[in-house]
């Protein structure tokens, strides 16, 4: 589709238009510039096209007020509202992004920036986000659209442990060509970081953290390691003896586990929500065949199957006494014992109390 006759056409859709008055104010805008003009076929063609590409729409004549001489057409196209289409630098082969584009586009390079350590000077260079930054610049999209757009969405990092994002871009391209990695890792049961070689098979970001789904070829195991506890990360050849289905496996855990990573049996989980923490609760799936239970004066049974408690135990104990556990048997039994214990410590802690 030539580029010229695509912004044309946009232009002119900004009101809606019949297939037949479109291609007759096409065509003169066409021979105006020194242009063949087109049939209606591949003005058809045309317009199949932007379809797809979500930046026109096909409506009805009740969709809209028709002109009086627009009385005997049915059928009309119109740009979308929420699209609007920024012009490329007319050497480039993609001519034209929408604003939705380049905003995901924005959007995807925030969430990719690394958060920076406490105490430490700003960090490396940001492989992935200079990747989004060469991709908008190569597509001529100017700098006053570029700030518009950053300045509409920021992702948030407090409380969100640094990594180095050299890493991370290492990590997905070993992921993408399928090769294995060599990684130094530092975990939590273990002081100081150890050598592991591992196939990396899916990066997830699970609770505003990256997390790399890999299987382990000494424990002939898929198992889950945390970006940001990555000392450094080295590309190796392929580990053999991988099963496979692996992909349909970390499908299952991202679907299974509660905000978390960990390999845990599923259990059914119940609790009393009480009407304070209820807008917080509602409307969201939070695990397998989830049920809603009225029990007056605001309170709710939520209940549901989930392989991740560890992740429901600090949720729950995070809505204080507006979450009271039901099920299973372990859950009411740690919370029992931390609310019992944070009691204890408040009433021997006598520094609460200040003269005035």
């Amino acid at each position: 589709m030539s580029a010229h006759r695509h912004r044309i056409t946009l232009g002119l859709l900004d009101t809606p238009l019949p297939v037949k008055i479109l291609l007759d104010r096409l065509n003169r805008e066409l021979r105006a510039a020194g242009l063949r003009e087109i049939r209606k076929r591949m003005l058809e063609m045309d317009l199949g096209r932007l379809v797809g590409l979500r930046l026109i729409e096909q409506i009805g004549q009740r969709e809209f007020t028709a002109p009086v001489d627009f009385a005997g057409f049915r059928s009309f196209y119109r740009r979308m509202a929420d699209q609007d289409v920024v012009p490329l630098d007319p050497d480039h082969e993609l001519r034209w992004l929408s604003g939705n584009e380049i905003l995901a586009l924005e959007i995807a390079r925030g969430i990719l920036c690394a958060p920076k350590a406490p105490g430490a000077s700003i960090s490396g260079e940001n492989p992935l986000a200079q990747a989004i930054d060469g991709l908008v610049g190569r597509l001529g999209v100017g700098s006053d659209v570029r700030r518009a757009n950053a300045s509409c969405v920021s992702a948030q990092t407090f409380s969100k442990e640094a990594y180095d994002p050299a890493i991370l871009a290492l990590v997905l391209r070993a992921t993408r060509t399928g090769d294995g990695l060599a990684i130094m890792y530092e975990s939590l049961a273990t002081a100081g970081a150890k050598l592991v070689r591992i196939q990396p098979i899916r990066l997830a970001l699970v609770d505003n953290e990256w997390f790399l789904f890999a299987w382990d070829g000494a424990a002939r195991k898929l198992k889950t390691y945390k970006i940001s506890r990555m000392a450094s990360a080295t590309i190796v050849t392929q580990l053999r003896g991988a099963p496979g289905m692996l992909d349909s496996e970390v499908d299952a855990a991202l679907l299974d586990r509660f905000r978390s990573t960990s390999n845990q049996r599923r259990v059914r989980v119940s609790i009393r929500i009480g009407p304070i923490a209820w807008p917080h609760v509602r409307n969201r799936t939070w695990g397998y065949q989830q049920r809603i239970e009225e029990l007056g004066d605001g309170w709710r049974r939520l209940s549901f199957a989930t392989g991740g408690l560890d992740g429901v135990r600090w949720w729950a104990l995070g809505f204080g006494a507006d979450a009271v556990a039901e099920a299973p048997l372990e859950l009411v039994a740690w919370l029992r014992e931390q609310t019992a214990r944070a009691a204890k410590a408040y009433a021997s802690d006598k520094s609460g109390s200040q003269a005035h």
